[in-house]
């Protein structure tokens, strides 16, 4: 790179004549690299993935390589490539009005619950194939009992009790009975017993859960088991004995590979597995050197992950929060190129709430409130355009209005998960 007038900036190893624009992978990508290659083979992977210039050098020529035949590459610090739009950039805490923050997010979550108080079955944010408010119960990303705050279980109670009362709603049946309340079950049972199998499409997946040992029929023996949410309580030894094999042959492939781009698909189906367990779970049924492996695996995901794809996956942050690892939160508020995945793609923009939900699931932070703000204060209009006219590929209205009503729900939503990670973050830190 030296003898192509590229710069070094060690401070990450970014190679570049100006910019950062190219990153070599240091840490313990390189140490499993170069367990399965020599120094010259990496770097030869490394050049053929990025073509940082051409033509290349065949790997004959790396092997013959002489630190004295050839410059060095100089030392200097580069600056990060940075969108010139405003709207692309994340505030600084000192910049954001936090009383105005927090009257807006007040606003979205005391309207949101209005809704369902005046219709506890209504497809939520104006989307006809959205989701129903105990969906939001059921998912511990939105609703974490006993450590929330925008609701509580006895307001999630009274909803699931009058859902029930209305259409038998098998959902607003879990939340009954995980909370000890027996009304449901006889009926429940009583239907169970009129089919000789399991049905999935006749009855809810977290049912069966809450029914575990009452249910008339085996339903843990299948290979496609019914999904499981962690706000029932510890997961079942199947669910959590598929994920771990899952894991374990995905950690597997991923330290066997020698292609960069296969090693990164191994590694995010790893956290997508690990993202089904939690360390209650993992203590019982992976190894402390697993466990380990797959911490160190996530910090330098946090650390060092420079492709925007990879960055933009809810993973890894689902695996950092059920594992109880905030250290990743530091490691991504560092990380230009994580900010830049979430802040530099319009379509990203309609995402960044979820973003700090998940960031707060992990712990309270200040990164979680810079991202609120940045989803509540985006120039959602101007971006709405752009979008639109890139996705739907067409000038046909009726899609293009199809796409914009879709994305104004998707939106809608977004500021919701936003409005949640902002009281999480309001109620633990020192704002």
């Amino acid at each position: 790179m030296g003898e192509q007038g590229f710069a070094l900036d060690d401070l990450g190893w970014y190679f570049g004549h100006k910019y950062r624009d190219f990153t070599f992978p240091t840490g313990r990508k390189l140490t499993v690299s170069l367990k399965l290659n020599t120094p010259q083979g990496v770097v030869f992977q490394w050049l053929k993935l990025h073509k940082p210039f051409e033509p290349l050098p065949d790997i004959n020529t790396l092997s013959s390589f002489s630190l004295e035949k050839y410059k060095r590459a100089n030392r200097k610090v580069l600056s990060v490539k940075r969108k010139t739009s405003s709207s692309n950039s994340l505030p600084r805490l000192s910049d954001i009005n936090l009383e105005l923050l927090n009257e807006k997010c007040e606003e979205i979550i005391s309207k949101t619950k209005l809704a369902v108080e005046s219709q506890p079955g209504v497809r939520l944010f104006g989307s006809p194939g959205g989701y129903t408010p105990l969906w939001f119960w059921s998912n511990r990303l939105w609703y974490q009992s006993g450590i929330d705050t925008w609701t509580n279980e006895e307001w999630w109670l009274q909803i699931a009790s009058r859902r029930w009362e209305q259409d038998k709603n098998q959902i607003a049946a879990v939340a009954l009975l995980k909370n000890g309340r027996m009304e449901p079950k006889k009926e429940l049972l009583q239907r169970m017993r009129e089919f000789e199998v399991w049905e999935s499409e006749a009855f809810e997946d977290l049912l069966l859960w809450v029914l575990e040992n009452e249910v008339p029929w085996p339903f843990d023996t299948h290979d496609d088991l019914p999904v499981f949410s962690m706000t029932l309580g510890d997961i079942p030894p199947p669910i959590a004995r598929k994920n771990v094999m899952l894991l374990r042959e995905s950690m597997h492939k991923f330290r066997n590979s020698a292609d960069g781009r296969e090693k990164q698909n191994y590694l995010m189906r790893a956290f997508d597995c690990a993202a089904e367990l939690n360390a209650k779970s993992a203590s019982v049924w992976m190894k402390p050197e697993e466990i380990t492996e797959l911490h160190e695996s996530c910090i330098d995901w946090a650390s060092e992950e420079n492709d925007s794809l990879s960055l933009m996956s809810g993973s890894p942050l689902l695996t950092a929060a059920n594992f109880a690892w905030p250290e990743i939160l530091e490691k991504l508020s560092v990380n230009r190129a994580f900010l830049e995945a979430h802040l530099d793609s319009d379509l990203a923009f309609y995402s960044i709430g979820s973003l700090a939900l998940r960031l707060s699931s992990i712990k309270p932070c200040e990164l979680a409130v810079r991202f609120v703000d940045r989803a509540m204060n985006g120039e959602f209009e101007a971006t709405l355009e752009k979008v639109v006219a890139r996705v739907s590929g067409t000038t046909d209205l009726t899609i293009r209005d199809s796409l914009r009503i879709g994305f104004k729900h998707s939106r809608k939503m977004d500021e919701f998960a936003a409005a949640i990670a902002w009281t999480r973050c309001r109620d633990k830190l020192p704002l």
